[in-house]
């Protein structure tokens, strides 16, 4: 079974009977009349069909449609995901985090890719469709790397991001295998729960590297409690020595 993939159809329309069809305040009758008095009634009687162009939408009737959406849901959020991930590493200040981004990044490489086999071997494309929810959670993750916070909090701030994006991800792989069994799908059962594998294993690295990060962050605000600094307050007096700095001005700070 193929699915149909949206297209502009053409409806055939019988010839117009002797009463007028009127349209608005168009005659057709009296149209058609004037078009044969100018190129000959045997040609108006050539054409039995007039071309109607309508928009014509996909309705999906099959769960083998579902899965097909499902795995082009998953390929869009995948390559989000790639886009996402370099610069999770790059804001990441625990070398073990950024090591653990750019170890996922190519893991989630190959997801794409195995995205891609699953289609061509069921004649459809990936493409097609746009993951909002991804788009949504790879935003949040953008405002955690823009956030103005101490390496260590920032760090938690993009393990909570990081981790959003992969429960996600399990709870998407894990429908369309549920997909895929019902069809008698075990290729794709097989290749959809090696990637869920690697996702909840992703998301169990995550959870380990949020406790050093936890102490650290913890451990950062007590000591700029003792000395009668928030980190925001610690984060301006920062600032204010650079800038002081560059201007050649001797901070008082």
């Amino acid at each position: 079974m193929t699915i149909d993939s949206p297209s502009w159809g053409v409806r055939q329309r019988s010839p117009p009977s002797s009463s007028k069809l009127n349209y608005g305040r168009i005659d057709f009758q009296s149209v058609i009349g004037q078009i044969g008095n100018a190129i000959g009634p045997s040609k108006i009687l050539q054409s039995q069909t007039v071309p109607v162009c309508l928009p014509m939408s996909e309705t999906i009737i099959s769960v083998r449609q579902v899965f097909i959406d499902q795995l082009r849901d998953l390929y869009s959020a995948e390559t989000q995901i790639t886009k996402a991930l370099p610069k999770l590493a790059k804001a990441a200040s625990a070398p073990a985090l950024k090591e653990g981004f750019r170890h996922h990044l190519e893991q989630t490489k190959k997801h794409v890719e195995r995205i891609e086999a699953l289609c061509s071997a069921l004649q459809e494309k990936p493409t097609g469709k746009k993951c909002a929810a991804t788009a949504g959670l790879v935003e949040e993750g953008q405002d955690a790397i823009d956030e103005d916070a101490t390496p260590e909090t920032k760090d938690l701030l993009l393990i909570a991001a990081a981790q959003r994006v992969e429960h996600y991800e399990i709870a998407a792989y894990t429908s369309a295998i549920s997909l895929a069994k019902s069809l008698g799908l075990k290729a794709a059962v097989t290749t959809l729960t090696a990637t869920l594998t690697e996702e909840i294993a992703t998301d169990k690295k995550l959870a380990a590297a949020n406790k050093p990060a936890l102490g650290k962050a913890v451990k950062s605000g007590n000591e700029d409690a003792k000395l009668g600094e928030s980190p925001t307050s610690k984060t301006f007096v920062r600032t204010a020595r650079r800038l002081a700095k560059e201007v050649g001005f001797k901070s008082p700070v």
